[in-house]
């Protein structure tokens, strides 16, 4: 897939800069990335679950939009959220297949709903951030607040068709503040197919994720800690590829995820 030309134009913006958002745009990179994403998983997740991911998919793009990742870190370019968050998902999908002996004394119906909850934690591992930002409309003054509803349902509220605006990130908000504050949006942005007992799955492997530095065998919170330690390392490996561009001068650009 080609970059459309405003998406090549935005991701070279800094975040700070006035930016233009487009609602519509936002949904059509969620359909995409959930096709794309259960292209990778053909064979390992079932097609009752399809359904579930592509709505948890297009749920996580109408918050995610077209945010960084980072200020000046890794996947810092526009739609970097949504961009590392579906590798980071590819990646652990990837880690499971490889080694599906480890869920082989779970039932089908648990091994399923622990897939499918490793995939919602993977996909939401980096939620937080958007608590660690600020997103304004320079024109009003309003300001997005993610706890209350989703960037494109704040955009169209607002009744704005590609309005400017602008990203600033919150000062002290330290590295690793977002993993506890993520916690609290989860629910929010899970869609309804996620309630009761794939949600109580999805918060126990961030929870898992979150205290990673506490987790000193993850075999001892099995199946929640393990899978999450499958996300911590697929996180790892996705940060050090894309910083390993940007050395390289390679800069990554949402091509692949707001392509037409």
């Amino acid at each position: 897939m080609q970059p459309n030309k405003r998406s090549s134009e935005v991701s070279r913006r800094k975040a700070a800069d006035p930016r233009p958002m487009d609602p519509p745009e936002a949904l059509d990179i969620g359909q995409k990335t959930s096709r794309m994403f259960l292209d990778r998983a053909r064979g390992f997740m079932d097609g009752a679950d399809h359904a579930k991911v592509r709505a948890l998919v297009e749920s996580l793009a109408c918050w995610f939009a077209d945010h960084p990742a980072s200020e000046n870190n890794h996947h810092s370019a526009s739609f970097g959220l949504l961009t590392h968050s579906f590798m980071v998902a590819v990646r652990f999908i990837t880690h499971l297949r490889a080694i599906p002996e480890m869920l082989a004394g779970l039932d089908g119906n648990s091994r399923r709903s622990w897939i499918l909850a490793g995939t919602a934690a993977a996909f939401l591992h980096d939620c937080g951030k958007l608590l660690d930002m600020e997103v304004r409309l320079p024109e009003t003054g309003k300001v997005w607040d993610p706890m209350q509803e989703s960037m494109v349902d704040f955009m169209d509220r607002n009744v704005i068709d590609q309005a400017e605006v602008v990203t600033t990130f919150r000062p002290g908000r330290g590295l690793k503040g977002h993993e506890a504050k993520g916690r609290t949006l989860i629910p929010r942005i899970l869609p309804p197919d996620f309630a009761g007992d794939p949600t109580t799955k999805t918060l126990a492997i961030y929870d898992a994720c979150a205290a990673h530095h506490e987790l000193k065998d993850p075999m001892a919170h099995w199946p929640a800690a393990w899978l999450a330690a499958l996300i911590l390392a697929s996180d790892r490996e996705d940060c050090a590829a894309d910083l390993k561009l940007r050395r390289e001068g390679r800069l990554p650009s949402p091509s692949s995820l707001a392509g037409n």
